[in-house]
């Protein structure tokens, strides 16, 4: 299809934290419940729900949840997101 992006729903339990990684595409995440803290690039930013967040392509980043309940949000990568066009760092 013509579609160019692609959207991922993600749950991470309370205390944990995404691996540091960057991809090539941009990405927008929002957040469905919860609340945590994302660092693009060394900046942490504190997130709650219904708030988002814009991620600039190969920026350096990850999302932790802070709160005493899951973390769930929406992951939209725009060109569509492939493996080979993520770089996990740790």
């Amino acid at each position: 299809n013509e579609i160019n992006y692609s959207i991922a729903q993600f749950t991470i339990e309370s205390g944990k934290k995404s691996k540091i990684h960057k991809i090539t595409s941009s990405e927008i995440y929002y957040i469905l419940e919860g609340r945590g803290n994302i660092t693009i690039e060394g900046t942490t930013y504190l997130l709650e729900k219904d708030d988002s967040v814009f991620i600039q392509p190969n920026s350096e980043q990850f999302i932790k949840n802070t709160g005493k309940s899951n973390l769930k949000f929406l992951c939209i990568v725009e060109p569509a997101w492939k493996i080979e066009n993520e770089e996990v760092l740790e």
